[in-house]
């Protein structure tokens, strides 16, 4: 199977992403998602006018938790976390995870990149709005880009605090694309993962491979959207916590079908640590 595009992972995984300027506004000028609105409202109504955290989509105590993360989104290079409820025009009030980081051109600050999770029937993640991990002064994580003159999808994919995996499902779980931060995260390159060295399976706590394995083939034959919170093994021997947001994918004629994976670190975000749990998503 080869991967369309970046956009296409952006279509086929049930969250938000967003990149917002660093201008007076701090407007939305791409955004990623499975359909072409935001909060109810059609995107292209959106784009260029309005921020992912304007006032019209929070309440009252989620404004304050917004104006604490943006504040952080600039202190520290790592991702910022934090939950609160988004205003969706139909569906009113959301329960969401929001993780984002800033992004820079020369030094210069040039705008923040994020996702925005919805937790839609699962309690457990559901934790005391706030923000939940402040980042971290992490070199890896020091965000420089160069703004292309026409911003897209394609770009929008690679600058983002999450990885994009797209796995077979097969006993190995043999990754066949990789976007992102995945390097960030468990300290391979894309390179040396798509190689095959080392094995897709190895990068699972060793642990937690046999239950990973099975809550995710539950997954793949219930044709469900889910979260899996799991811990990965980093190349310097770190266990580290991540959520991934996952997606079957089963394209006609393929036997086993596919994961496309969203995953997001979480080591600095106590609250939501825990055993390893498979979350179905309710959207």
């Amino acid at each position: 199977m080869s991967i369309p595009s970046a956009g296409w992972m952006l279509q086929h995984i049930p969250i938000k992403s967003y990149f917002a300027a660093e201008d007076e506004a701090c407007s939305l000028r791409v955004v990623g998602g499975v359909d072409d609105t935001l909060f109810g409202y059609p995107i292209e109504s959106i784009l260029g006018k309005k921020h992912i955290l304007s006032n019209e989509f929070l309440g009252a105590e989620d404004r304050e938790v917004a104006r604490a993360h943006r504040e952080a989104v600039w202190l520290k290079h790592s991702p910022v976390i934090s939950r609160l409820d988004i205003i969706d025009r139909d569906r009113g009030p959301i329960p969401c995870l929001l993780a984002s980081h800033g992004l820079y051109d020369g030094g210069e600050r040039v705008g923040v990149s994020g996702v925005l999770i919805e937790l839609g029937g699962v309690p457990e993640l559901q934790v005391e709005k706030g923000v939940l991990a402040r980042g971290t002064d992490a070199p890896n994580w020091n965000q420089r880009t160069s703004l292309p003159p026409d911003l897209d999808r394609e770009w929008l994919v690679e600058v983002l605090p999450v990885a994009f995996v797209v796995s077979v499902n097969d006993p190995n779980y043999t990754i066949r694309h990789l976007s992102g931060s995945m390097e960030r995260i468990v300290g391979h390159s894309s390179q040396q993962i798509l190689s095959g060295k080392p094995k897709s399976w190895s990068l699972i706590d060793p642990t937690q491979l046999d239950l990973a394995d099975e809550k995710l083939e539950r997954a793949i034959q219930a044709k469900q959207n889910v979260i899996l919170r799991l811990t990965l093994a980093h190349r310097l021997g770190i266990a580290v916590p991540i959520l991934a947001i996952v997606a079957p994918y089963m394209p006609a004629g393929h036997k086993n079908g596919f994961f496309v994976s969203a995953v997001l670190d979480i080591t600095g975000a106590k609250a939501l640590h825990g055993k390893t749990q498979t979350f179905v998503l309710q959207l």
